[in-house]
């Protein structure tokens, strides 16, 4: 985990300072044990940063997600073991580079809610209520195989389609999934013909339960999330105020180390650790 001083500075960083920063770090001589983590974004590191030795690791902000931490571990910190990169799996299942680690599943969210006790945790805090939580997880993730069937067919050909202009109630109607509805949407902003449709079509129809929480983004999925909570609990106080980042930072609470050491990442970096005589893991 990063010093006060860092903390203060972080806001403040570009990727060259914290090429440059890194740099520094490791010409420290009594800094061989240390690890330094690149990530994508500042809910990375809040949850991260409660996960790993404290003393000995220090998390930074890629300022450039994904392809500049490839960029940096491949290129500027080659061979460096103590730099090394955690990214989200997105729609990329090939295998992991050097020095690159992927979450379980599509993102860290996806990490955490693929976790069937943590997310029985969860849904057990929110409801104080014994239901079938995995089959109440795997209809929120079926009530957007629509908008996940887009998402990885703008991936694979590059559509260009921006979803920031498709509000997550555009793709969910009530909570049930109405695939005409979701393409006129798409179309009110983009070229959508009926070739692109056939494409998601064909992409919905292969999708199956365990690989949903491979390809489900994990903002959406908090989204979805808290809007099938509150339509099923609609007395509920306290359900009634979930918002997608409430849902992010109630998964981040739940997620612990008990959790964590379940993960395969976690035995990923466990077994890095032991080969590159870092201090990373503690437990």
């Amino acid at each position: 985990m990063a010093s006060e001083y860092f903390d203060s500075i972080r806001p403040k960083l570009d990727k060259t300072t914290v090429i440059n920063e890194i740099k520094m770090q490791l010409s420290v001589p009594n800094n061989k044990k240390k690890s330094f983590i690149l990530v994508e974004g500042q809910n990375d590191i809040s949850v991260l940063d409660t996960l790993f030795d404290n003393e000995n690791t220090i998390l930074y902000e890629s300022y450039g997600g994904k392809r500049e931490i490839v960029k940096m571990v491949t290129e500027v910190f080659l061979d460096e073991k103590q730099v090394f990169g955690i990214v989200d799996k997105d729609f990329d299942l090939n295998e992991e580079q050097l020095q690159l680690f992927n979450y379980d599943f599509c993102n860290l969210e996806m990490m955490i809610v693929g976790n069937n006790d943590a997310f029985n945790a969860l849904i057990f805090k929110l409801t104080n209520i014994k239901m079938d939580y995995l089959e109440f997880r795997k209809k929120v993730l079926f009530d957007l195989i629509v908008l996940t069937a887009v998402r990885k067919a703008n991936y694979m050909y590059d559509w260009g389609i921006n979803f920031s202009k498709l509000p997550i109630t555009c793709f969910l109607k009530f909570n049930n999934v109405d695939r005409r509805d979701v393409y006129e949407s798409i179309k009110r902003n983009h070229e959508f013909d009926k070739e692109k449709e056939e494409i998601c079509n064909n992409i919905i129809e292969s999708l199956k339960n365990e690989e949903l929480l491979n390809f489900t983004n994990g903002h959406d999925f908090c989204e979805a999330l808290s809007i099938s909570l509150k339509s099923c609990f609609s007395e509920n106080k306290s359900i009634k105020s979930l918002g997608k980042r409430n849902m992010f930072n109630l998964l981040s609470c739940v997620f612990g180390p008990h959790y964590f050491k379940q993960t395969e990442l976690y035995a990923k970096l466990k077994k890095y650790q032991v080969e590159n005589e870092l201090s990373l893991i503690m437990y």
